[in-house]
C-alpha cells in the first residue's frame, strides 16, 4: 500500500479527493495522510503552522516515508479582489516549506496549479497557450510549477502539473463566482444580473469529472505533463444564468445592465486531458441541479 500526503483536504476539491481516495475503490492501493492547519476527520493530519511545515512535524507522527504528494491545498481567491492579495498569497513560502520536509524518497509528485497563469487573450485556451499571468496569484501558482519542476527533476519524482479550470458544483458556495452567487440570488427571490446582452461564453467542469481526472493522474507513465483539467463545452453566462432560473422553478426574470466593457470569452480545449486521463461525462444541466440542491439542503 502506498502513502499518499494530500495537502489542502479540508479545501473544496480537497475534500471530494479525500472521499474518493477512502472509497473502496482506492482505500486498499492508499493510505491518506492530510495535511492541513487543523485535523482532518477520517485520516492522520500533519499539522502546518502558518503555511510552514517542517521535517520534524512527520517524525513526531512516525511517518518516515511519503510515496506520493498531490498538493492541492493553496490560497485560493474568493473574489477578483483577492487576486492580488500579497497578505495572503503564500503559496510559494508553503511549497517551498514542502518540498523541503517530505520524508523519505518521493516517488510521484501530482500538484495542482490553475489557469490563471495564461495570458488575458482571447480564443480557446489550450496547453499551448501563452503563458503569462495578470495576476499575483498566478505568478505565485506558475513560479510554484517551476520549482516542483525543478525539485522532481533533482530527486528523479515522477511529476504531473494540473492546471485546474473552472469547476463547479456542492461545496463551492462561499466563493463569489458566477454560478455560485446566482443560485444564491435565485434561491433568495432576487434577480441576478446580467452583463449586456449576457454573449459573453464561460466554460464549467463539474467537480466529479475533475476528481476523476486527478485520480487518472495517478497512474500516468510519462512525467512532466502538463494538462488542463477542463469542460470542452461552452455556454453563455445568458443562457447559465436561465438554466438556473428554470431548475429553480422561481419565476424570476434576470436584470440586464449595460457597462462599458469588451466581451471576453472563456473557452478551453479538453483534447489532452480527455486523451489521456478523464472523458467529461456529467451533464452541465444536471450538475446545476446537483449543485442547487445542495444550496437547498
Amino acid at each position: 500500500m502506498q502513502r499518499i500526503l494530500l495537502t489542502g483536504a479540508s479545501g473544496f476539491i480537497g475534500k471530494y479527493l479525500l472521499k474518493a481516495l477512502q472509497s473502496p475503490s482506492y482505500n486498499n492501493l492508499y493510505e491518506v495522510i492530510a495535511l492541513a492547519s487543523e485535523p482532518v476527520d477520517g485520516c492522520t493530519t500533519v499539522l502546518r503552522k502558518n503555511f510552514q511545515i517542517h521535517k520534524e512535524d512527520f517524525r513526531s507522527l512516525g511517518i518516515h516515508q511519503i510515496d506520493i504528494v498531490i498538493h492541492a491545498g493553496a490560497y485560493t481567491p474568493k473574489d477578483k479582489m483577492g487576486m492580488n492579495d500579497l497578505a495572503n498569497n503564500n503559496n510559494v513560502y508553503s511549497t517551498d516549506s514542502l518540498l523541503n520536509a517530505l520524508p523519505g524518497k518521493v516517488k510521484q509528485f501530482i500538484y495542482l496549479s490553475t489557469l490563471d497563469v495564461y495570458a488575458n487573450a482571447d480564443g480557446i485556451i489550450s496547453e499551448d497557450s501563452q503563458v503569462l499571468p495578470a495576476s499575483l496569484y498566478g505568478m505565485s501558482k506558475l513560479y510554484c510549477e517551476f520549482m516542483i519542476d525543478s525539485w522532481c527533476k533533482q530527486q528523479s519524482v515522477k511529476y504531473q502539473v494540473l492546471r485546474i479550470g473552472h469547476i463547479y458544483g456542492p461545496g463551492e458556495e462561499r466563493y463569489k463566482k458566477l454560478i455560485p452567487v446566482t443560485i444564491s440570488k435565485v434561491l433568495n427571490k432576487e434577480r441576478p444580473e446580467i452583463l449586456n446582452d449576457g454573449i459573453e461564453k464561460r466554460s464549467f467542469l463539474n467537480i466529479h469529472d475533475c476528481i476523476q481526472a486527478i485520480l487518472a493522474s495517478l497512474v500516468l507513465e510519462d512525467s512532466g505533463n502538463v494538462i488542463n483539467i477542463v469542460s470542452g463545452k461552452s455556454y453563455t453566462v445568458k443562457e447559465i444564468i436561465s438554466m438556473i432560473l428554470e431548475i429553480s422553478g422561481k419565476g424570476i426574470e434576470p436584470v440586464y445592465k449595460t457597462i462599458t466593457a469588451t466581451p471576453r470569452h472563456l473557452v478551453f480545449d479538453s483534447t489532452k486531458m480527455e486523451s489521456l486521463l478523464h472523458r467529461e461525462a456529467v451533464d452541465f444541466r444536471l450538475g446545476l441541479e446537483e449543485e442547487i440542491k445542495g444550496f437547498r439542503s
